[in-house]
This record gives structure tokens, sequence and C-alpha cells, in this order.
């Protein structure tokens, strides 16, 4: 029975067992047979022996002639006196040779007959004697038969009676149960109804929310949460513990999806994950439940989660992550397999290669790896391969803000890495080629999100760490100088000085990076300067 079943509970009944009462029949007919039919049967067999020496007796009467027969004995002797002579009375012939054969041959048949016939009386007389012990033996078992059925059958009508009882005990208990759950199925069904009705108030946005360069407002994070708490903790369990219509599982994959993202957005990875990996348990069960697209969308998320996992670790101590280094190879690995899986399942879906710029500009995984190759070097393929993904972003209007602000760090690292002048220019040809805040401000119109991060690229830029907090192989004068020249060309709308004064008051830790581009002195020693190039940040590289 489940919670939500609208149908009355029927009344049950318990019936006795059929098995042991038929037993008991066919016994019980079996022994009636011996008792009554074994008997008639021996007196018919009887009958018929009697008819038999009947007949013998019959067939030897039959054989004897009419005349009185006289023994053998009495014949010769009469055959030696000497005959009276009778003038009355006629001579009588003496018997011949021929017929006194005769009546010997037909005096030893009947002789015979009679002593069979003895001896089939002597054989009834023993087979009456086994079938009155028999019958007494049958008589008995009977007896006892009937005993043993009458208690079993006593038993049983106890038992049936406990049965029943217990069975219409645990009924009403049922019945009582199911009455207490009728508000429980009520919310069951409000639920299955508030769910389809959330996932259409989001929609697809949230999914793509990268993409488009918008932030969460306030009202859709309150939506997710209560798509979280819906589709994946206390009301799931009861409400989608058992699908009956396919659509209700296409329904909960697409609410774990969305609760993922909004943990994604909170940066709570590990929740992510575990919704996730119940999206893609749920999914082995019912393959056709949602399309590749969605399946896709999951992987990628997954490897988003990863990448947010790896970059708090990447924040502990060193002696942490030396300890955790097992935990972070493995989801590095788990990361890009991920993404493989989302380029596989939908090449269309971006946020892929996105995902996978992410990885590779901190958490690169070389194809073949190699003991002996250098961490550094590792780094630096991984930074070029990020760095390719993000200019190919750029260039098809995809993710276009957080790929040009990651553009600016990749850049940085491998110009600092490498400190060769090809990467430094690199670096100014690429800032430089980004628009102003007025063309990034047409851009957000054009695609019709004008309260998109994208337009204001550059203010995000002024508050990260990873550009301003501290240089190595940088001139830091130099670079500088290029920040202002930079942002003095590109912002035009806003006062870039104003904004980051403002960003400075919010985060006095700002105060305290290398490079301060509201101060003009730029007494800073380095510890392994590099003398000033005017060419650095005024042409591309010709380098590939």
């Amino acid at each position: 029975m489940t919670i939500g079943s609208e149908h009355e509970i029927p009344p049950t009944r318990i019936r006795a067992p059929l098995l042991p009462l038929g037993i008991l029949a066919i016994g019980f007919v079996a022994a009636l047979y011996v008792l009554v039919g074994y008997p008639y049967r021996a007196r018919a067999a009887d009958q018929i022996g009697s008819g038999s020496g009947v007949a013998v007796s019959t067939a030897a009467q039959a054989q004897t002639p009419s005349a009185p027969m006289a023994s053998p004995v009495r014949s010769n002797r009469a055959a030696a006196a000497p005959a009276p002579v009778s003038a009355a009375a006629p001579a009588v012939a003496a018997p011949s040779p021929e017929s006194l054969a005769k009546l010997d041959q037909a005096q030893a048949q009947l002789d015979a007959a009679f002593h069979e016939l003895n001896q089939s009386r002597e054989t009834m007389r023993q087979a009456s004697e086994v079938q009155r012990r028999t019958l007494l033996a049958c008589a008995l078992f009977l007896a006892v038969f009937a005993i043993v059925a009458v208690a079993v059958v006593i038993q049983v009508s106890f038992q049936l009676r406990s049965w029943n009882k217990r069975s219409l005990d645990s009924l009403r208990q049922v019945e009582g149960i199911a009455s207490q759950l009728k508000p429980l199925r009520e919310a069951q069904e409000e639920v299955k109804q508030t769910l389809p009705r959330l996932l259409q108030e989001v929609g697809e946005r949230a999914l793509s929310f990268q993409e488009e360069g918008a932030r969460f407002s306030p009202r859709s994070l309150t939506v997710l949460d209560d798509i979280d708490h819906l589709a994946y903790l206390g009301d799931a369990r009861l409400v989608f513990g058992h699908f009956s219509d396919p659509a209700e599982v296409t329904v909960y994959l697409n609410g774990l999806l969305l609760s993922a993202v909004a943990h994604l957005v909170r940066s709570d990875p590990w929740m992510a994950f575990a919704r996730i990996d119940q999206f893609l348990e749920l999914l082995g069960r019912y393959p056709d439940a949602v399309d590749q697209h969605r399946i896709a969308q999951a992987y990628s998320y997954r490897a988003q989660a990863a990448y947010q996992v790896l970059d708090a670790q990447d924040a502990e101590p060193s002696w942490l992550r030396k300890s955790e280094r097992s935990q972070i190879e493995a989801l590095s690995k788990q990361g890009f397999e991920d993404i493989g899986k989302a380029s596989r399942l939908d090449p269309e879906w971006h946020h892929t290669m996105f995902v996978e710029a992410q990885l590779c500009s901190r958490f690169y995984v070389p194809e073949e790896p190699s003991e002996t190759m250098p961490r550094a070097e590792i780094s630096v393929r991984g930074l070029r391969r990020a760095v390719s993904l993000y200019k190919e972003m750029i260039d098809h209007r995809r993710y276009s803000g957080p790929a040009r602000h990651d553009l600016a760090r990749c850049l940085k690292r491998i110009a600092e890495q490498t400190a060769e002048k090809s990467d430094f220019s690199d670096f100014g040809y690429a800032l430089s080629a980004f628009p102003t805040d007025e063309e990034l401000a047409d851009e957000a119109l054009a695609a019709r999100q004008p309260n998109s991060q994208d337009r204001f690229l550059w203010q995000w830029m002024l508050a990260d760490p990873e550009l301003f907090r501290s240089v190595e192989k940088l001139n830091l004068a130099e670079y500088r100088s290029f920040w202002v020249r930079l942002l003095d060309n590109k912002v035009h709308l806003r006062n870039w000085r104003a904004d980051l004064a403002e960003l400075q008051q919010k985060n006095p830790a700002m105060r305290d990076w290398s490079v301060q581009l509201l101060h003009t002195d730029t007494t800073i020693s380095l510890a392994n300067p590099i003398s000033r190039r005017p060419e650095r940040f005024e042409a591309p590289s010709s380098k590939t």
C-alpha cells in the first residue's frame, strides 16, 4: 500500500489451508474403500469359487451313466457269483470292457475335481481369515485416523480464528493509520504540483546564468531554495520515493539540477556534488527521462563543483594541501572526465568549455602525464590551453565577461612565470583589445541584459587580487603605468578612480596590495627586478 493511494483497504479473510484438509479427506476415502469395498469384492470372489465347485460336481454327474453305478469291486464280485435263473426276469447282459474303462476314467476325473475343490475351499478359508484381520486393522486405522483428523480440524479452526482476529486487528490499525496519513497524501499532491510550477518560474535562465552575465536576484535564490527543499530534502523522500509517471522523473531530475546550481552560486560545491550525484544515479534507472542536453549540463556543473573544491583547497596552507594531494588529483581527473562526457553529449553547451578553461588555468592535468615534467612547465601549458579556450569563447560571444576577466589573469600568470618578452606583449595587447565600458554597455543592451555583469568588466578587474595584489617578475612601475593608461582609455562612462576608492573603502585589505593605482610613488623594491622595455605593451607578440 502506497501512501498516496486513494483506494480503500478491502477487508481480508484468512482461508483454511486446503492442502492438509485435502490430504485428510483422501486418507479417509481410502480407509472407507478398504473397509467397505474390499469385503464386497471378497464375497463376490467367494461366490464365484462356490459356483465353480457346483459346476465341477454337475459336470462329473453328467459324465456318469444314468444306471446306478457300482464300484468296480462290487461289479467283479457280482460277475464271479453264479446268477440265479429266474424264469420271470429277463437276463441282464454283462458290461463290456470299454464301458468299464470309461467308468474308471470318469471316476478318476471326479476324484481330481473333488481334490481341487477341497484345495480351493481351504484357500478361501485362509483368505477369509486374512480378510478378517485386514478389516480389523483397517477399522483400527480408521478410528485412529478419525481421531487425528478431528484433532487437526479443531487445531486448524482455532488457528484460523486467531489469524482472523489478528488480521482484523491489523486491518483496523492500518485503517487508522490511513486516516492519519490523509493530510500527508494531500501534502504530497500539493508538492507534486508545486515543484513543476517553481521550475517554470525559474526557467532555463538559472542553468545559463554565467553565460548571460547576470547575477542571481534574491528572489531567484529564494525560489531555488524552495526547489532544493522539494527536490532533495525532507519532502522529496516522501513525495518522490516512487514514480508512477515518467513525467514525474523528469520534473524531479530538473529540480535536482537547479538545486545544484543554487549551491554553486553560493560556492557550496559539496552540496552541489550531492545533488548531481543523485541526479546521475537516478538517471541510471531512468535513462530516457531527460535529453542529452540536460545530462551534459549535469556533467559540466559537476566539473564546476570540482573546480570550486579545488580552488578552496588551494587557499589552504601548504601542509594541508600536501596531505590532500591524492584527493586533489582525483578531483582534477574527475573534472576533466566530466568535461569530456559533457562535450560528447552536447558540443553546443558552452559552459563545458568555460569550466575546462578554469580547470586548465589552475589544475591542469596533461594528457600524457610525466613524472619528469616540471610543475612550472605543466602550469604554463595549462594556462596556454586556457587562453586559447577563453579567446574562442570571446570570439563566439559566449561567457564574454568572465572569459575576458579570466583571460587577463591567465596572461599575467604566464608572463610572470616565463618572464618572456612575447608573453608580456601578449598580456598588454589582449587587454588593449578589450572593449570600452561604452561598448560593453552596448553589448549588454543588444543582448537584452541591461543589468549584466559584463558591462562592468573594468570595475570587476579593479577588485581582482590576482591582478594587483602582488607582482613577481614584472616591473612594478611599468605595470602600474600600463594599467593607469589602459583604464583612462577604456573607462569613459564612470570615474574609475572613484570606483577604486569605493572598493578600497569597503575592503581595506586592498590598500596593502603591491600595485596601488591611486598612488604616484612606486618606491617598491622587487626581489627580481626587470629592466623597463618601452615596447613591451605597445604591440602584439609575433609568437603564435
